[in-house]
């Protein structure tokens, strides 16, 4: 389970607001036979122009994988960011970070489901999660800025299934079905 907590100053000034603002259940199992898991996938090199500005973020991608295990097509659906700039200079982070993960996700290839519901269908796609960062890591349980990107539908999807799904949060790593929207969920609303 993955949870984003949000915190804003309180009205009064005395402490902090936290809610939940965002919630997955979502797992990656590499041996699962019933979804799409990898073949070969190198994860994309730090974009050198960005190195001066230590940028650090999380790239959003939606595969749509073929019956061999190609890459059909690749979108950057959202580019989050956990650095904050200067309007300009966060649209060519997010630019530069879509880039270099379409690019080398092109040459990825995966293993096809062969067992389950979706092993005939005639592609999958797939979200994939691709975090950029400087070298150094965020210790547990540190807050860390977010700010994230606009999130945008690749022209070929046709499927609302998963469309509410909260795919930001989806753990680095891991290869995760778009189209599949099983396992547990909140009961209740978010910021409710």
């Amino acid at each position: 389970m993955t949870l984003r907590l949000l915190s804003r100053p309180s009205a009064d000034g005395a402490g902090d607001t936290v809610r939940v603002a965002g919630a997955s259940f979502t797992r990656y199992d590499p041996e699962d036979t019933s979804r799409v898991t990898s073949s070969e996938v190198r994860v994309p090199t730090y974009p050198k122009n960005l190195a001066a500005l230590r940028a650090k973020g999380e790239v959003l991608l939606l595969v749509k994988v073929g019956r061999d295990g190609t890459v059909d097509d690749v979108f950057a659906e959202q580019v989050n960011l956990r650095v904050v700039g200067k309007e300009n200079q966060m649209r060519q982070v997010r630019n530069e970070f879509a880039r270099a993960s379409v690019s080398t996700a092109r040459s990825w290839t995966f293993r096809p489901p062969t067992t389950g519901k979706f092993k005939d269908a005639e592609s999958w796609n797939v979200r994939i999660p691709v975090r950029y960062m400087m070298g150094e890591r965020t210790p547990y349980g540190t807050w860390e800025a977010y700010i994230p990107g606009p999130r945008e539908r690749a022209p070929w999807r046709t499927s609302e299934a998963g469309a509410d799904a909260a795919p930001d949060l989806l753990t680095a790593g891991g290869i995760y079905m778009a189209d599949l929207d099983e396992g547990p969920r909140l009961l209740t609303p978010l910021g409710g």
